[in-house]
């Protein structure tokens, strides 16, 4: 970690940055973006990110640009307090009534910002650094995907498929201020900083009664976690997020998914009624039994075996063998690939 702590003052101390460039450098190093409900981003002039291991706590200034001059960074590994990491919003209705709020308190560009993060999978600074050329090509169409700004530390681009129902809603702005995109075709669409749309935020998490931690990063995280859910068959559903997400590592993935604390919870609870059930008496056995994951291919292949076998009348006994003896040819197979 101090490895990387040196590389991160080489590259970082003393440069001007906005909050995107800062933001997608701190990912593509496996940090995220520290952001609790009741905290501002930048406490006392501290930035803080975090790996779930530790944080970086990086020292900086605003100008009125919003853009940040980075003075000093730390690693912190134990901190006062404990921080409480925003989640994704719990359900639909809590979305739709932050988002109804921004529109019946006439924060269009909150409203806007709020859908195109569900809806896009970006951060908030990808958002209020967006241009009209970023959602349309210079003949007037919607592009197919959301073209953002290239990162300066990195040089990657995640452009998601720019979706019909996020055309929709950027319809429902243009026509409500009258703006002809093509005639701005290279100024920005939103005229506020992060620390304003915090603090609107905010308030309106407060006005919808909303418990549970909810930030920016809320929304983000709601389109990762809705998809993981729609797709929670398919195989390699994490991997598909992942690459929409632009995350570097899955642990973060299965972080914003919600699914990596959920089944520590799970795991936890498991230990909790193992020892209670054993407290009580109770013969508790712990099965060792493998749990054998196969391709769908692979599955429906051994399925038909078992009709066909059935179909020609051999012995259950041996059928069900070959079957077993099929399955575990087949993982022997995978690993070697993998």
């Amino acid at each position: 970690m101090a490895g990387m702590t040196e590389t991160m003052r080489t590259d970082l101390v003393n440069e001007v940055l906005s909050q995107i460039e800062l933001e997608n450098y701190m990912t593509n190093k496996g940090f995220e973006l520290v952001e609790v409900e009741d905290e501002d981003t930048t406490v006392d002039g501290i930035i803080k990110f975090t790996n779930y291991k530790s944080q970086m706590w990086i020292t900086a200034t605003r100008d009125e640009s919003d853009d940040i001059l980075v003075e000093q960074i730390v690693n912190v590994t134990r901190f006062p307090g404990e921080s409480t990491r925003v989640k994704p919003f719990q359900c639909y209705n809590d979305l739709k009534g932050v988002l109804d709020y921004f529109w019946n308190n006439k924060q269009y560009d909150c409203w806007l910002i709020g859908w195109l993060c569900a809806l896009e999978g970006r951060r908030i600074s990808d958002m209020l650094h967006l241009k009209w050329l970023d959602l349309y090509t210079n003949n007037g169409f919607f592009r197919d995907r959301l073209a953002t700004l290239k990162e300066e530390k990195t040089g990657k681009i995640v452009a998601p498929p720019l979706n019909a129902l996020a055309k929709q809603r950027i319809e429902e702005y243009y026509k409500l201020f009258d703006i002809d995109p093509m005639n701005n075709y290279r100024g920005m669409i939103f005229n506020r900083t992060y620390e304003s749309a915090r603090k609107a935020l905010k308030k309106a998490v407060e006005a919808c009664g909303i418990a549970y931690p909810v930030g920016w990063h809320s929304f983000r995280k709601y389109y990762a976690n809705t998809l993981y859910k729609l797709h929670i068959q398919d195989a390699n559903n994490v991997e598909l997020i992942q690459s929409l997400m632009g995350h570097s590592d899955k642990k973060m993935t299965l972080i914003y998914i919600d699914e990596w604390h959920e089944q520590q919870d799970r795991y936890n609870d498991d230990l909790v009624k193992f020892l209670l059930a054993k407290e009580r008496g109770e013969d508790v056995e712990i099965s060792n039994s493998p749990i054998v994951a196969l391709k769908a291919d692979m599955f429906r292949e051994l399925l038909s075996q078992c009709w066909d076998k059935a179909l020609c009348g051999m012995d259950k006994f041996n059928g069900i063998n070959e079957i077993i003896k099929a399955a575990e040819q087949s993982m022997t197979t995978t690993r070697k690939i993998a």
